[in-house]
């Protein structure tokens, strides 16, 4: 997978909004970037080269676009279920 950049200040929403998962569930930033990015990759009506990924402390952040608003809330719904995501965040997920 492409390599993280730098997140800068970001809006929370989806998990954060009262959903967070506990700490139990915490695993390295890394990792978790990996199996997120693996997730897009193995969904076929997904294009995960529109979409920048940041993970920081277990938090997903999303920016790019995608084709339609059911592809946008795929993407939120997958993601919330990979173990170890604490929040997610969208700045910027653009339909198009």
């Amino acid at each position: 997978p492409p390599s993280q950049p730098e997140a800068g200040k970001q809006r929370r929403s989806g998990l954060a909004a009262g959903k967070q998962k506990t700490e139990v569930n915490m695993i390295d930033d890394k990792e978790l970037y990996n199996r997120v990015w693996l997730a897009l990759k193995s969904d076929p009506m997904i294009d995960p080269g529109k979409i920048e990924v940041v993970v920081k402390d277990g938090t997903v952040t999303f920016k790019g676009k995608v084709s339609t608003k059911l592809e946008k809330m795929s993407i939120e719904r997958m993601v919330k279920h990979i173990d170890g995501v604490q929040a997610i965040i969208d700045e910027g997920l653009l339909v198009q």
